[in-house]
């Protein structure tokens, strides 16, 4: 019996190993990043407008201008007014070059986002940032209000999301 043990012990670390090596060579194997995949390889436009407080903190903007534009709105400058960005999605919207909103972060942002959707019939989703204490539901630390058919309902952001129904989040 203790040989059996120590056998299956001795073989835990070759595994781990090996199941590394593994993920870390597909990782590197599989082409492109998931932006240019999903939206360069359909032909599809895609606008990044990037929120962040400096220049320093943008984060993803040389994905998106593989497959569209990219537009940095800052803090530090006063460009991420929401009246600023009120006024380039309303371009956008009169160019027909919004066709989804995709958010997360700012509620300002997601807040006028919803608002322009609703009133112009785009889609969008939201990806919500939220605590998480266990990640599997039970404890409800990570549960956010929504509204569906006019009614306001509780949803974990561990479980059923973390993107959800742009028009049916609400605020935090």
């Amino acid at each position: 019996m203790l040989r059996f043990i120590l056998t299956r012990v001795s073989l835990v670390v070759p595994t781990f190993i090996g199941i590394t090596l593994l993920v870390f060579v597909l990782i590197r194997l599989i082409p492109g990043d998931p932006i240019e995949t999903m939206a360069g390889e359909r032909g599809i436009g895609v606008t990044a407008i990037l929120s962040a407080r400096s220049s320093e903190f943008v984060m993803g903007g040389d994905l998106f201008a593989k497959v569209g534009d990219v537009i940095s709105v800052l803090d530090t400058d006063g460009t991420s007014a929401v009246e600023n960005v009120e006024a380039i999605l309303t371009r956008l919207i009169a160019d027909g070059k919004a066709d989804a909103f995709y958010t997360c972060g700012s509620n300002r942002l997601f807040q006028l986002m919803k608002r322009l959707g609703k009133a112009h019939g785009i889609p969008g989703q939201i990806a919500m940032e939220q605590i998480m204490a266990c990640g599997l539901g039970p404890c409800y630390v990570c549960v956010r209000t929504f509204e569906v058919n006019g009614k306001q309902e509780l949803r974990r952001v561990c479980i059923e999301g973390p993107v959800f129904d742009l028009q049916e989040a609400l605020g935090w």
